[in-house]
């Protein structure tokens, strides 16, 4: 293999490594990059956890605020301070919580105290309208406490209630889903280049 080729593919290996999206820990808490889920620590939900919201009406009244425990059950054994982690979206009003979760991306979720336990107490306080349906998604994520994704297992649930003046029957709840192919599409297109680039430099050497 020539320098320039050898250098190409150096060249190639670096770019590819950059633009693939990583698989780090989050002990601090997640944003919007885990609302398809904890799929650093698996890519599929798994039947070792599950996860619960406590304390939702059925019926919300406007700017009522309600406490709810969202909570999870797993079979995965922390080995470690570290329990696991949420987060949690919801599509109207405001939630909040104590020292142990923070608030990123409008979502509510654990913070570095808060990844020690595997259950939460939270409060929602419904938004002024009630003509409305107000969809939750809560996805918890049990760990080991080894500081490695392997042997952990994660779990999501969702629900939907209704305001008071809210009329019909609800909908499926619409919760926000992270598309996965836009990292992976810079990628390719990154060993696109660098591969014609290498081609037509081993063309010219050829030549």
């Amino acid at each position: 293999m020539n320098t320039r080729l050898r250098a190409c593919s150096v060249l190639l290996i670096s770019l590819l490594l950059f633009t693939l999206p990583p698989s780090l820990a989050y002990p601090e808490g997640i944003g919007q990059q885990g609302d398809k889920g904890c799929v650093c620590h698996g890519a599929e939900r798994e039947l070792k956890t599950q996860a619960s919201i406590d304390g939702l009406p059925e019926i919300f009244n406007s700017s009522e605020t309600y406490n709810l425990t969202i909570w999870m059950n797993s079979s995965i054994i922390g080995t470690g301070a570290n329990q696991g982690g949420f987060l949690f979206w919801y599509s109207d009003g405001l939630a909040s919580g104590s020292a142990d979760t923070r608030d990123i991306d409008g979502r509510l979720t654990h913070s570095e105290a808060g990844n020690d336990q595997r259950g939460w107490m939270i409060q929602w306080t419904a938004p002024e309208r009630d003509d409305i349906q107000v969809d939750f998604q809560f996805h918890a994520n049990a760990v080991n406490g080894d500081g490695e994704t392997t042997g952990d297992a994660w779990a999501s649930t969702i629900a939907s209630i209704r305001g008071e003046n809210f009329t019909g029957e609800l909908k499926d709840a619409d919760v926000p889903k992270r598309e996965m192919a836009i990292p992976f599409i810079g990628a390719f297109a990154t060993i696109s280049v660098v591969l014609i680039a290498a081609r037509r430099i081993q063309l010219t050497n050829s030549i």
